[in-house]
């Protein structure tokens, strides 16, 4: 019979002075950090998602170099993990990021990966894409959808660039537009294991709704862009598009899943802040100066202080803190693997 996690919890801390309970850490379903992986902000988390994956070792993000072996004894036992020596016991370190050559990963990629693993995490969140979009593109519900704040329209796979960046960011996913209109989707892995600590929620099912809420993004953008002679949104229309993605997200991983999402949105949130009305006039204003080629250097000034404004986190929708009631972690994705999925 196993250990109950709590007590396996203290029997580390209690026993091991190099372990804490607020590591966070990879998890590896091969020897040596090889195969795939998940990142947890609290390594005993491991434990929580051991049964679906299987750990074979881990390291700490703090020290990416020190490789153990997944303290399966330590469940059924109740003894210490031992801790290996000399460094890491299997894996080449690929940059001062820690990630691990050879490896590939269900869950967030490590900074400092390397060119060819970056392709794999990108491709495995296609794959993960198309499994949803595939399963919805019948579902006439989700495809006759019309955006009630934008009028976007749906489209299964819009024209843009998906990446799954090493960096840090305020929020889970963002779509950004080049000079030449090209559009792409960034999604931020830490911020998206982060987040799904924070609610109890899988970390796949926090990765489909980033998917599913910068998929909405991207029929908005395609839709304004295609209507407003390519030029991109303006600032002040982030907050519509903002409760709209939010409405839209939650709509779409209840029609793939046919349960509750790993968290709610804030209905307060569809209040516009203080001060909005007045800085989107402002704004409107500049615009008009701008088309008419009269913007001062202090107006341009003032537009980036607006557009600054607009985009502060602390000026758009939120999602509630904590855990969705509702939500079950045990809906089965039914999403496989497969090495021929494409855009």
């Amino acid at each position: 019979m196993k250990t109950p996690k709590i007590i396996i919890g203290m029997l580390i801390l209690l026993s091991v002075s190099m372990y804490a309970d607020d590591d966070p850490a990879y998890g590896f379903t091969e020897a040596g950090c090889d195969g795939y992986w998940i990142y947890v902000t609290n390594w005993i988390d491991l434990y929580d998602y051991h049964d679906d994956y299987d750990f074979q070792s881990y390291y700490l993000a703090a020290d990416p170099d020190d490789c153990h072996p997944f303290p399966e004894e330590v469940v059924s036992t109740g003894t210490v993990p031992t801790t290996p020596t000399g460094g890491s016991t299997g894996g080449g370190s690929s940059g001062g990021g820690g990630g691990r050559s050879g490896g590939t990963s269900n869950g967030p990629p490590v900074g400092g990966t390397t060119a060819e693993q970056s392709a794999t995490q990108d491709e495995m969140n296609e794959n993960l894409r198309d499994c949803w979009v595939d399963e919805l593109q019948d579902n006439a519900t989700i495809t006759s959808w019309i955006g009630e704040k934008t009028n976007a329209t749906w489209i299964s796979k819009p024209k843009a660039h998906w990446q799954m960046s090493q960096g840090k960011y305020d929020a889970m996913g963002v779509v950004n537009a080049d000079d030449d209109g090209n559009l792409t989707a960034i999604l931020f892995p830490s911020e998206i294991a982060a987040t799904a600590a924070a609610r109890e929620a899988k970390v796949e099912h926090m990765q489909i709704m980033v998917q599913m809420h910068e998929h909405t993004h991207l029929l908005q953008w395609t839709h304004y862009m295609n209507t407003h002679g390519g030029a991109i949104p303006p600032p002040y229309l982030h907050f519509d598009m903002e409760v709209e993605g939010h409405r839209r997200t939650d709509a779409l991983y209840r029609a793939f899943t046919g349960s509750s999402p790993p968290y709610l949105t804030d209905a307060a949130s569809r209040s516009l802040p203080r001060g909005f009305r007045a800085n989107r006039k402002e704004y409107i204003d500049l615009e008009k100066k701008q088309a008419k080629g009269t913007l001062t250097p202090d107006d341009e000034k003032r537009m980036k202080t607006l557009e600054k404004w607009f985009k502060d986190p602390e000026n758009l929708p939120k999602i509630l803190e904590g855990k969705n009631a509702a939500y079950d972690p045990n809906v089965d994705l039914e999403c496989e693997e497969d090495e021929d999925a494409s855009e």
